[in-house]
């Protein structure tokens, strides 16, 4: 948008599928100008698409379904939502996450910007695979250290060792000293936590993630 004796105002709109749906960009372009400030008069509008991609139509149903008022579940229907998402709070708020080839679990994760590709190979490139181990999603941004009272490990109430060990280690060379065997606990509760022993030092019990 051009402005008398102003800089423009440019608006930068990205769709993560091709879209040719013109309710979906009239919406994306409304709910960035709710959150613009114009400093002047608009004299012109110019508009620049810097890739066209192919698009791919999905067949709709047949039939409709009448016992349901709510809009069927769709990939298209997601990527449309993250988009409104990313317009509303900013293109480095919406994150995803990906696995990456380490073997330290700290390391093990990334968090990608939403426009970020996901596989971007060369050395860092991020992998599709994933340990056949249990993983949990969340893990605490620091170990906490365990207790323990005759003989049980305690985190809030005893809790008890289901499966494990999984010893992890690092290599010498990655400059991060890590050698730790792992198990998967479980709460009263119910709810399952993923603990560690050192393997060197004093040999502590930690807490490093929960299972969803």
């Amino acid at each position: 948008m051009s402005h008398e004796k102003r800089d423009s105002t440019v608006i930068n709109i990205g769709l993560r599928l091709a879209s040719r749906s013109q309710q979906h960009l009239t919406l994306l372009l409304e709910t960035h100008f709710g959150r613009l400030s114009i400093p002047a008069p608009i004299v012109a509008i110019k508009i620049e698409v810097r890739k066209f991609d192919a698009f791919f139509a999905k067949s709709e149903s047949l039939l409709e379904n009448e016992t349901s008022s709510s809009t069927p579940y769709s990939d298209n229907n997601l990527n449309q939502f993250m988009e409104q998402l990313q317009a509303r709070l900013g293109e480095n708020h919406v994150k995803s996450v990906s696995n990456a080839t380490q073997h330290c679990p700290e390391y093990a994760s990334l968090q990608l910007d939403y426009k970020e590709n996901p596989n971007p190979g060369g050395p860092a490139a991020i992998s599709t695979e994933v340990s056949a181990n249990p993983r949990p999603l969340w893990l605490l941004q620091e170990p906490k250290q365990l207790n323990i009272n005759k003989g049980r490990l305690f985190y809030r109430k005893p809790i008890a060792i289901v499966s494990g060990p999984e010893r992890i280690e690092t290599h010498w060379w990655s400059g991060i000293d890590v050698c730790r065997d792992y198990y998967v606990a479980r709460e009263h509760s119910g709810s399952r936590l993923w603990i560690y022993r050192e393997k060197i030092g004093k040999r502590n019990w930690f807490l490093h993630g929960f299972f969803a």
